[in-house]
């Protein structure tokens, strides 16, 4: 996955690069630099592996659940944390 595919992604979700470090547990710089092609995305393949369910994720949530960037601080399983190991 390229930066600029995540970006294409992320702003097909709708989310800011605030709100997609968030999700991922990820400071917003990372995202940014990812983005830019100037820090190397590690992990690609669990990367696109956890932005397919994120998308999924969003589609179902309902929108009387809590504001958008306190459900995705907590969307993800910890379980599923695979970006952070």
């Amino acid at each position: 996955m390229t930066g600029a595919e995540l970006r294409t992604i992320r702003q097909r979700l709708g989310l800011t690069q605030a709100q997609l470090a968030l999700a991922l547990q990820r400071d917003h710089t990372t995202i940014s630099r990812w983005e830019r092609g100037t820090l190397v995305i590690d992990r690609p393949s669990d990367l696109a592996f956890l932005l397919a369910h994120l998308e999924a994720a969003l589609r179902t949530r309902a929108s009387t659940q809590d504001d958008l960037d306190t459900w995705l601080k907590g969307w993800m399983p910890s379980t599923t944390r695979l970006m952070r190991a």
